[in-house]
């Protein structure tokens, strides 16, 4: 005999995926002779949810190490960058309820520069990165219950006269 129980629970309802490829111009006053690295660290970012799109507002900063006057010095050049997307995402639950909708955010690949070149005294960095979007929602889910054995063995032994012997520890043992 089985019975069927429901049980609210957190679960992902909807999801989303967007690869973000962005370019950025640094302007500076100093004139670059090459640049011999550029990384992008200190990722921060926070999402919030409008119907069935992800907002995620966040930022980062862009390190670019460089060469000056005819590659005899190098420095490194810091900027931060703040950016704003948007992600659909997909309904993957039909019935939940709206009003606790919580965003989790995954980055599927960390910010990284692709390409960066120096022009007219300024430096263009291309950027890509890939974050996965996954809103939490309050369902419904139906689950069975079945009698555990333990339960079905207990009626069983009710029927079977077993005579113990309440002495059996106080007996003393022959020598």
């Amino acid at each position: 005999m089985s019975n069927v129980r429901e049980i609210v629970t957190k679960a992902i309802v909807a999801k989303g995926k967007k690869s973000v490829n962005m370019s950025h111009t640094i302007e500076t006053s100093i004139h670059p002779y090459s640049i011999l690295g550029c990384w992008i660290i200190n990722h921060n970012y926070q999402a919030y949810k409008e119907q069935d799109v992800v907002f995620i507002t966040g930022s980062f900063d862009i390190n670019i190490w460089y060469s000056l006057d005819n590659n005899t010095k190098t420095d490194v050049l810091r900027e931060t960058v703040n950016y704003k997307k948007d992600i659909k995402t997909k309904q993957i639950v039909e019935d939940y309820l709206e009003h606790s909708d919580d965003v989790l955010i995954k980055v599927l690949k960390s910010p990284t520069a692709t390409n960066a070149k120096i022009y007219d005294g300024k430096i263009d960095i291309d950027l890509s990165f890939e974050i996965l979007a996954e809103v939490l929602g309050e369902t419904k889910m139906q689950v069975s219950i079945f009698k555990s054995d333990e339960e079905k063995d207990d009626d069983e032994f009710d029927d079977l006269d077993i005579e113990v012997n309440e002495d059996f520890l106080n007996t003393s043992k022959p020598n």
